[in-house]
């Protein structure tokens, strides 16, 4: 491989794995490592060293203030850790969205115009690129990335949701 090439293909790696760690706020170093490795492997046995780039620091949480009472569908107190777990990278610690990452919670009509039964389907299915109110052309992968969220988890993301929106 030549090293143009091993640049490009580092380069598409490292893009890719940076993008992954702040979508899904998930770091594999082992992996990363391995296919930094692999790459610097040349023929004949002769080893290229390669830049790391760090990971992406996000900026420090904002303290955001709401009422958390506990409405019929979910538990907005522990939908917001749930929120700060999975949804903060790309909606941002507020919920007013991080630009070219994600949307607005806050002042969505969407979310606004939205049932909660409806709303959890969606974070369970998620929105491709290829749909057309996908306005960031960023995928929001199913349950934010975390497979484990079950629907009374998503009910208590959806009522911290709800939450921020009444304190707008």
């Amino acid at each position: 491989m030549s090293q143009s090439n091993a640049h490009r293909v580092a380069g598409a790696i490292i893009g890719t794995l940076v993008g992954l760690a702040v979508a899904s706020l998930l770091v594999v170093p082992f992996a990363y490592t391995a296919a930094l490795n692999a790459l610097a492997e040349q023929p004949g046995g002769q080893s290229k060293t390669i830049a790391v780039v760090q990971p992406v620091q996000l900026p420090k949480p904002v303290p955001v203030t709401v009422s958390l009472k506990t409405s019929g569908s979910g538990n907005p107190a522990q939908g917001m850790d749930l929120f700060a777990m999975n949804c903060v990278a790309c909606h941002g610690p507020d919920g007013k969205g991080r630009p070219n990452l994600g949307k607005d919670l806050v002042h969505s009509d969407f979310v606004k115009k939205t049932k909660d039964t409806d709303l959890v389907m969606f974070l369970k299915r998620g929105r491709d690129t290829s749909d057309p109110l996908n306005t960031t052309k960023v995928p929001m992968p199913p349950k934010g990335g975390n497979p484990a969220l079950q629907d009374p988890q998503l009910k208590d993301l959806v009522a911290f949701i709800r939450q921020l929106q009444k304190g707008s």
